[in-house]
């Protein structure tokens, strides 16, 4: 029963995030208890301090960065699934930010055919719906904004979106997405776009 103990603590704990947010010196200090309900306890008092906020402080938002083997330059790319709205097959709108080559993209990808032209119905936060042309990708499936870098700073502001089109020959798709942790989530982004 040690052993198992054991291992699910050193599990549990060897996760990134929990790696990041709980100190190592306090981790330890908890490992170093010889006595099992004092080790458990330990451990149980360190995962209620750690603030919900670590955990959260990008929000749903997932970050990925390469480097440009033409230029040696990083690109990132940060994705959030929609919180609401999936296309026909059930799979979730997602929302694109991303810097490649220092150039700013922003980008919802619908996985449906949109034809050569869409025009994207967006309301950020509490504000007004308003309807805009968006450009559209070379699979005809995603909208892409031609003022990422304002609409990425109106984002900032605002906990969440929601982003309407209507696909060719279907009925209109909506996506709602949870903004929060955007502030924290876009820093590489703005950092490598220079903005």
């Amino acid at each position: 029963m040690k052993k198992l103990t054991l291992v699910v603590l050193a599990f549990t704990f060897s996760a990134p995030l929990a790696a990041e947010s709980i100190p190592s010196s306090a981790m330890a200090k908890c490992a170093a208890i010889t006595e099992n309900a004092s080790r458990l306890q330990c451990f149980d008092q360190l995962a209620q301090a750690t603030p919900a906020e670590a955990k959260s402080a990008t929000g749903k938002w997932q970050l990925e960065d390469h480097t440009n083997p033409l230029d040696d330059t990083v690109d990132i790319t940060l994705t959030l699934l929609a919180d609401s709205g999936t296309n026909r097959s059930g799979r979730p709108f997602m929302l694109t930010a991303h810097c490649d080559s220092h150039k700013t993209q922003l980008a919802i990808s619908w996985y449906a055919y949109l034809g050569s032209q869409a025009s994207v119905t967006l309301r950020i936060g509490s504000g007004e719906a308003n309807t805009s042309r968006w450009d559209v990708s070379a699979d005809k499936q995603a909208t892409i904004s031609t003022v990422p870098v304002q609409m990425l700073k109106d984002m900032l502001s605002a906990d969440k979106m929601v982003a309407q089109v209507t696909p060719f020959n279907q009925k209109p798709y909506t996506a709602i997405f949870d903004l929060s942790g955007l502030e924290a989530a876009i820093e590489p982004v703005r950092a490598t776009c220079r903005w």
